[in-house]
């Protein structure tokens, strides 16, 4: 290499390593943005927090509670203020709805008519005689 081409290789090495830092320092400031979003939105949303909003602030902006979930960062930071941790968020699940104890007779088999009985007698006489076995049929009726 000449040295030119040693002189342009320092200056591409040099760029490149100004970039990858200014890239760095850029992702590090966003980083910081969403952590202090999620602060605020945690400070808001949370009512055992009012009135400790700037200490949370503090407590949460410390280094070794990055990336740490919201939630188990405000149950500490309130059971490190002595107030009780909150109280879970439940929701119903869905299931079944309560029932009102059903009939209280027991439901009858469906009587067929005396005309419903001749039909059934020619059409389908098995079906006939199981009907009169399993029934109470009235012959005065027929």
């Amino acid at each position: 290499m000449d040295d030119t081409q040693k002189e342009l290789a320092r200056r591409t090495f040099a760029a490149e390593r100004n970039a990858q830092s200014a890239r760095q320092m850029a992702e590090a400031q966003q980083q910081e943005r969403s952590w202090n979003t999620s602060i605020e939105l945690v400070i808001s949303s949370d009512p055992a927090l009012q009135g400790k909003e700037q200490d949370f602030r503090q407590y949460a902006s410390k280094p070794q509670y990055r990336n740490v979930p919201m939630d188990v960062l405000v149950a500490s930071f309130l059971q490190k203020q002595g107030g009780a941790p909150p109280a879970p968020k439940t929701t119903p699940k869905p299931g079944l709805e309560p029932g009102n104890g059903g009939p209280r007779t027991p439901e009858r088999p469906k009587q067929l008519s005396a005309t419903e009985l001749a039909a059934l007698r020619t059409s389908d006489e098995k079906a006939y005689m199981e009907y009169v076995k399993t029934h109470d049929v009235n012959v005065d009726d027929l």
